[in-house]
């Protein structure tokens, strides 16, 4: 199932030196630079805890960020659990034929602090 439609379900943030513009129609986050200064922050709405999350490249395009095309999903578990309210993307390689573009989807559940600090 193709991620970018999901990224409506939370608040999101896009950031970076310029400023972009998202729509579910655009089919993923793809800033007007292709360069080490763009990235994307999601908004959880408030602290969770995450344990993983996946990537797609921009729906339909040559635009793709940390897989090796636009369309495969690839899900990248953290060796640790973070409990965070932001995470932010920083695309560090991006595809030679397109720019930098991505869709992606955070795994987790609600942050309890009496049950974190148990376990």
């Amino acid at each position: 199932m193709p991620l970018g439609w999901r990224l409506t379900l939370v608040c999101l943030l896009l950031c970076g030196y310029v400023d972009v513009a998202f729509t579910a129609s655009a089919g993923g986050w793809s800033p007007l630079d292709a360069d080490h200064y763009q990235w994307l922050q999601v908004d959880l709405g408030s602290r969770k805890q995450v344990v993983a999350v996946s990537t797609q490249g921009r729906y339909s395009s040559s635009d793709w960020t940390s897989n090796s095309e636009s369309e495969s999903v690839a899900r990248h578990e953290l060796q640790r659990l973070i409990v965070a309210r932001y995470v932010r993307f920083v695309p560090l390689q991006w595809s030679k034929e397109g720019r930098i573009g991505l869709r992606v989807e955070v795994f987790g559940c609600s942050y309890c602090e009496s049950t974190f600090l148990q376990a």
